[in-house]
């Protein structure tokens, strides 16, 4: 039996299972709003940290711990398996409406830098949200070129990358090491910057 909590007031959806806490599902904050989000404050890098020396940890400047996704055909993906170069993580649900400007933001960064970038979509919510929910949302809303993924129910990614909330995004450079954090932060200059230095 899996109980689910909805707290108002910006603090978002808890899953927890029989066998135990299984996942912090998702953090819709202010879900409905445009309001701005400043809970995990954005972070950039100042210089590319190299694969061999960057230490584990989700701050700029660190590899992010290895972790793994379910594609919409059942697979699993470790972020190792993902192509060298620079890559937008982003974690977000099928129902939160807020998110899907972000989602659109995402699609024009995609068409820009084309095949010159990694676009990875985590739906946080596999308690709830299906692959087909998911492929229904790309169809409408995303790019095919994306990477539609749910996060692992049994081992949920949500937890060591320390995603406190829907919106939030790393943005990778090509050695898998944090560049940028942030939350609703797609559309900023300082996100779109940090790419553009990335591809340079």
């Amino acid at each position: 039996m899996r109980v689910k909590t909805l707290i108002w007031g910006g603090v978002g959806l808890v899953g927890v299972s029989a066998i135990g806490v299984s996942a912090i599902v998702g953090l819709c904050l202010f879900c409905a709003t445009e309001i701005p989000i400043a809970s995990l404050a954005d972070e950039t890098a100042s210089e590319n940290t190299s694969v061999s020396t960057a230490e584990i940890g989700t701050s700029v400047g660190q590899r992010l711990p290895e972790v793994r996704f379910n594609t919409l055909d059942g697979r699993t993906i470790q972020l190792n398996e993902l192509p060298n170069q620079p890559t937008i993580l982003y974690f977000s649900a099928v129902w939160c409406t807020s998110c899907r400007a972000e989602v659109k933001e995402l699609v024009h960064v995609k068409e820009q830098y084309k095949d010159s970038i990694t676009i990875v979509y985590v739906d946080t919510t596999p308690q709830t949200d299906t692959a087909a929910d998911v492929r229904d949302f790309a169809q409408e809303f995303g790019h095919p070129d994306f990477l539609w993924t749910l996060d692992n129910e049994q081992d949920p990614a949500v937890i060591p990358l320390k995603v406190f909330g829907l919106g939030t995004a790393y943005l990778l450079d090509s050695a898998h090491v944090v560049a940028f954090r942030g939350m609703n932060s797609i559309s900023t200059d300082v996100f779109k910057g940090t790419l553009q230095s990335l591809l340079e």
